[in-house]
């Protein structure tokens, strides 16, 4: 599950008269984002919703030209991280955004559906990712210590299995100011990733040993 957010100060008009959640075809969200990084720095963006029957219209407009998007909308399954206690056993923060995204595209080559098995160490504070051939049987260990531009906060040793298919498609993330990776008491990874000072995205990714 993810999670976008863009604080409101961003925005010249601002109007919500009650919390909404909607659902939107994904490829087709996909093809107008693709749209609006062509369009100039200032060209005005209007998101409206509800409009004509149920369509979410997304209008840019500049002195030259307005272009109109009108999205079909369906009966929102919204989820949210409630069922996560909030109680973060282990976290690193990293500031040199490329230490953690090199470690995690290193420890995540390879077969996409293989695990990676994450560790978070009290003896030093470090952050292990150790992946296994099946075939081979070869192990790999990256390791990250802690040192400059890491923050580590580690209550307890900690460690679980992930998808390495699921890590592999955060690496691709924009490029943003920090990552702060987190581990719940659930086994719940979160990798929050500060984009701007007004803009963060949240990724909760379940243990694969909490899988069917």
């Amino acid at each position: 599950m993810g999670q976008a957010y863009i604080n409101n100060v961003e925005f010249d008009t601002y109007v919500v008269t009650k919390d909404t959640h909607i659902s939107l075809d994904f490829a087709t969200f996909r093809s107008v984002l693709k749209s609006i990084s062509k369009f100039s720095n200032g060209t005005i963006v209007t998101m409206e919703y509800p409009y004509k029957d149920n369509k979410f219209l997304i209008l840019f407009e500049d002195e030259s030209f307005t272009s109109q998007f009108y999205l079909d909308t369906y009966e929102a399954e919204f989820q949210n991280n409630s069922g996560i206690s909030q109680n973060i056993i282990a976290s690193m923060k990293f500031s040199d955004v490329k230490i953690i995204k090199q470690a995690m595209e290193v420890a995540c080559h390879g077969r996409p559906d293989k695990n990676v098995f994450l560790t978070f160490s009290t003896h030093k504070p470090m952050l292990y990712f150790l992946t296994e051939d099946d075939i081979t049987s070869v192990r790999a260990r990256v390791t990250i210590p802690f040192g400059e531009h890491v923050e580590s906060q580690i209550r307890r040793e900690c460690e679980r299995n992930y998808s390495a298919k699921v890590l592999k498609g955060i690496t691709s993330f924009p490029k943003c100011k920090e990552i702060d990776v987190k581990m719940h008491e659930e086994g719940i990874l979160e990798i929050e990733i500060t984009v701007s000072a007004n803009m963060l995205v949240r990724h909760f990714i379940n243990p694969c040993d909490n899988l069917e």
